[in-house]
């Protein structure tokens, strides 16, 4: 239930590393294991307990916040009442309810990157790894997604936080690795 913090410069490499674990790019040497499944060998099911948000949140402006939570929590196979339950979990947990019926593309920045993490812990996974969460956003909008972050970590579930903001890595990190 910690806060890992990778932090360095652009073009250190934490977007290459984010990657790797995250399966999209295969390691030159080494293993990547998510909860003592390996990446290379079973990569379906190591995916399945990652939650992800990548820099540019990938959501859908032409849907409405419900519309690509329910999209999303289909996607992990979720139907009926569960589904239901995960995506009005995920908007509390993410301060969404208000907007749950606009455009996602309507929406600020931060609140676009509200949608994007909902998406990644829309399925309650056991690690997330979020990539510069905070990029582009306005001082209101930054504080808010860091919010968000103690409050996922408060409930133990462990966050890979990948950044080159120092203020906001040290504020939130549990451990840094630079």
């Amino acid at each position: 239930g910690e806060v890992l913090g990778l932090l360095g410069p652009n073009g250190a490499g934490k977007s290459t590393t984010m990657k790797m674990l995250t399966g999209t790019l295969k390691p030159n040497a080494g293993t990547v294991a998510i909860k003592g499944v390996s990446m290379a060998d079973a990569p379906k099911a190591a995916k399945q307990s990652l939650g992800y948000l990548p820099e540019q949140p990938p959501v859908y402006g032409e849907l409405t916040v419900d519309e690509f939570l329910d999209f999303a929590a289909g996607l992990h196979g979720m139907r009926g009442a569960q589904r239901k339950q995960a995506v009005a979990s995920a908007k509390r947990d993410c301060g969404l309810e208000e907007v749950s019926k606009r455009l996602i593309s309507n929406l600020s920045k931060g609140y676009q990157q509200r949608v994007g993490l909902a998406q990644a812990i829309i399925h309650r996974p056991p690690v997330i790894i979020l990539d510069e969460p905070t990029a582009a956003l306005g001082v209101k909008e930054s504080r808010r997604v860091l919010e968000l972050i103690l409050d996922v970590r408060a409930r133990g579930i462990p966050i890979i936080l990948i950044s080159h903001n120092m203020p906001h890595v040290f504020e939130v990190a549990d451990r840094i690795h630079v």
